[in-house]
């Protein structure tokens, strides 16, 4: 306990935090933006994590900072996520530590089982989204989107899709995200994430999707996947990002996000990656 005590203190010595059973919860930490810049937090909150593991901690929780949406995207790209949130702020951010040592080993011979797309088409303050009727999914808002047919390219079944599920034809889609999905219990996904912002034609409901268009500012996250929190508001920022998801039975249990360019250096240099074809 000593050494957890001495972590978090260089970390945030204005910290909150109990350790409650098998989880240690941060009411706050606050974690300046200068540590943040220079690389020092990171090996500090790796610290505070190793510590919390030594003493059997099976979850790190930290209330949403409200007040620094920089320092909450900070964690989310080190693995941490929004746990059971209503609305836009989820109360708490997450990461179990066993499922994030487990993904690492997961992920080191993983291979996709199905290939498939999802397009965002942005018109303005909006995008378009779907409440999917049938398939994988089925029930939840998402994107339009599905699995690349033989010979198909990823760009070409993005906009098959789109004009299969909602009767609209998009125009110039640019790649915006490359995710791995991998259920414990379930498929094995590999997904390519499409942006577009023009397209022709009126979007009408179909078979498979009922088409509706939601403020960029008011995006329905409770119905949606667990994950889509994670990501989803970088890629209709305008970031490009590579994401890695472990669930178990459609359950989110840990992540890694990175920028493009971050993910590109990191196979570069033979720290690690997933497959992409």
């Amino acid at each position: 306990m000593t050494l957890l005590a001495s972590s978090i203190a260089q970390l945030d010595p204005g910290a909150r935090w109990s350790v409650r059973g098998c989880e240690l919860f941060f009411a706050s930490l606050a974690v300046g933006g200068a540590q943040r810049a220079e690389g020092v937090a990171d090996e500090l909150l790796a610290s505070v994590e190793r510590g919390a593991g030594a003493l059997g901690v099976g979850k790190v929780g930290i209330s949403w900072p409200r007040d620094d949406e920089t320092l909450a995207d900070w964690y989310q790209r080190r693995g941490y996520y929004p746990f059971e949130g209503r609305g836009e702020l989820p109360p708490v951010l997450v990461k179990d530590l066993s499922a994030a040592r487990d993904m690492d080993v997961f992920f080191g011979g993983w291979v996709p089982e199905l290939t498939g797309t999802l397009l965002f088409v942005i018109d303005g303050p909006r995008v378009l989204l779907i409440d999917k009727k049938t398939g994988h999914g089925a029930g939840k808002i998402n994107a339009p989107g599905g699995k690349l047919e033989p010979g198909e390219s990823p760009r070409a079944c993005a906009v098959r899709e789109v004009r299969e599920e909602v009767g609209i034809t998009a125009k110039d889609p640019r790649l915006h995200a490359e995710l791995a999905f991998a259920d414990l219990r379930g498929s094995q996904w590999f997904g390519y994430v499409f942006v577009a912002r023009a397209y022709d034609g009126e979007p009408v409901e179909t078979a498979e999707a009922r088409p509706g268009w939601h403020a960029l500012d008011a995006i329905p996250y409770g119905r949606m996947w667990d994950d889509d929190r994670v990501w989803l508001p970088r890629v209709l920022a305008g970031e490009q990002v590579r994401g890695r998801f472990l669930f178990r039975a459609g359950r989110l249990l840990a992540h890694a996000l990175e920028t493009l360019y971050e993910a590109d250096d990191r196979q570069a240099a033979g720290r690690g990656g997933w497959h992409a074809e």
